[in-house]
């Protein structure tokens, strides 16, 4: 399962997915090996991806979840009530969210779920085609060349989410799924090098000449 940037599946996106119940839980056993533990920010909880035969598991707070063959990112909501992690089942990858499953035809972007502040609403940068895209309580928004993870946040009233993203070379302020904003960032990166060269050479020639460079 791919969860780095830079890595997409060739399989087109999903349309909104069907929400589904996940797995009951089953008994935690005393073969199972700590793959890593996961805090909230206020450490009131703890989340432990642990390796079952050939199965993953999280624990959250002792109460074992469902097996998955794989478990991927695992975050908690900002007031640490909530649990999200991305998971496969054999050809099919999930994002779990609570009690429920999210089937997903594209990776899910490292680093990249978010929870409104009202822990209503989730989003998160799937990848697919080389394309990448937001997905907003399971909907996405158009494709984009590139989405940078840590732009993407809600606004404090849970209400709107935006992020910024590449498309065809210039950089895209995106609010709610529409552009309201764009800026020529390979123009602006190219006159920034020219000047950042340009005073480079100022500083040899000040240093050869012994005057402090401007």
């Amino acid at each position: 399962m791919a969860l780095f940037l830079g890595s997409c599946s060739q399989e087109p996106f999903q349309s909104p997915p069907q929400v589904a119940p996940a797995p009951q839980a089953k008994p935690a056993s005393v073969n199972d090996k700590v793959l890593r533990v996961v805090t909230d920010k206020k450490g009131r909880h703890q989340a432990k991806v642990v390796q079952r035969g050939d199965k993953q598991v999280v624990i959250l707070d002792e109460k074992p979840g469902p097996e998955y063959d794989r478990i991927g990112a695992v975050v908690f909501s900002a007031d640490g009530r909530t649990l999200v992690y991305e998971a496969r089942k054999g050809k099919q990858q999930v994002v779990v969210l609570g009690e429920e499953e999210w089937p997903l035809k594209a990776e899910v972007v490292q680093d990249s779920f978010r929870m409104s502040p009202d822990n209503k609403r989730l989003a998160l940068i799937a990848c697919a085609n080389h394309k990448y895209q937001v997905m907003v309580d399971g909907r996405p928004d158009s494709p984009f060349d590139f989405v940078f993870p840590p732009t993407l946040k809600f606004s404090p009233n849970s209400k709107h989410i935006g992020y910024l993203a590449l498309r065809g070379g210039k950089l895209q302020v995106v609010v709610d799924g529409k552009v309201v904003g764009r800026l020529d960032i390979l123009t602006e990166g190219r006159q920034a090098l020219t000047e950042s060269l340009s005073r480079a050479d100022q500083a040899d020639v000040a240093q050869t000449v012994g005057e402090p460079p401007k």
